[in-house]
């Protein structure tokens, strides 16, 4: 993974574009993060800039690869992004795969302030922003944040966002986002919250 930038130390972006990247694979396994894969460290952040137009695909015909996190995939540490656009990124694979605009994993805390969640797609569920779907430890923080068209063409739900656990959101939009499955724009998949 990380088509663009891979990182496993913490990480600080400034008003940075991570565009036009594309991470593929063609035998089995996982992909992640078409324009920024970060694992370890102790905090992933972002401010301003944008991830827009990166592409995770599986180039074979039969094997169900999992794809996660088109423009971003963050394992092990704290998410922090403010004022960042996240803008077309895709995973094209199988209905297993999750989070076209951006895969949060590892029991770790997802805050998005002033971001822009903006026509991402992905060929299974979350087609916007995935945190944690696998498990129950997923949360998500969002503050004065546009989740908007984006689509999830898989049967695991969640167009706009989907979380292990819980979120917490503060005048926030969303809307317009599609989903094959449950949750069109929300899918908490193993939480209540």
């Amino acid at each position: 993974g990380g088509a663009g930038l891979y990182a496993a130390a913490a990480v600080t972006l400034t008003n940075v574009a991570v565009y036009s990247n594309t991470a593929k694979i063609s035998s089995g396994g996982n992909l992640a993060g078409g324009g920024l894969y970060a694992t370890s460290g102790t905090t992933v952040r972002l401010t301003g800039g944008v991830v827009s137009n990166n592409v995770v695909s599986s180039t074979h015909a039969t094997l169900l690869i999992a794809a996660q996190g088109g423009g971003l995939y963050v394992n092990g540490v704290n998410l922090i992004i403010s004022g960042t656009s996240i803008i077309s990124n895709a995973l094209r694979s199988s209905t297993l795969s999750s989070g076209g605009g951006l895969y949060l994993d590892g029991g770790y805390v997802l805050h998005l302030t002033n971001v822009e969640v903006l026509s991402n797609t992905s060929s299974g569920g979350a087609g916007g922003v995935a945190v944690n779907t696998s498990n129950i430890l997923g949360h998500a923080i969002l503050t004065n944040t546009r989740i908007m068209s984006n689509t999830a063409l898989g049967t695991s739900g969640g167009g706009g966002l989907a979380v292990g656990k819980s979120v917490t959101a503060t005048g926030c939009l969303i809307q317009y986002n599609r989903s094959v499955g449950t949750g069109g724009g929300l899918a908490a998949v193993n939480g209540s919250n």
